[in-house]
């Protein structure tokens, strides 16, 4: 028989800590939503069991796109076959510097 929520059952500190460090084929970002979910129920159900919240690793950001790389999309934007998809794929690249 499974065990139930509450103490000494699936809704414990250690428990949530221990899965989500060890749970297979999940990235850091899902990693640390799914611990956040479920200390957020775990509060609710068992509070005394939830100290606070040791550090997850976090990854570093991607790289900016590099001049090249933002001319690239530009370009692609431009030959688009329709005025209105030029638009739309320019939209997307609007955040980007004008080039020179």
């Amino acid at each position: 028989m499974p065990a139930g929520l509450g103490p000494g059952g699936n809704v414990d500190g250690e428990v949530t800590e221990r899965f989500t460090r060890c749970a297979p084929g999940l990235s850091g970002v899902a990693r640390r939503t799914l611990r956040t979910n479920l200390r957020f129920i775990g509060r609710r159900v068992v509070p005394q069991l939830y100290p606070a919240d040791a550090p997850l690793p976090r990854e570093q950001a991607k790289q900016p796109y590099s001049p090249a790389e933002i001319s690239g999309f530009l370009a692609l934007a431009d030959a688009q076959p329709t005025a209105e998809r030029r638009m739309r794929a320019a939209g997307l690249s609007a955040w980007a510097p004008a080039p020179g």
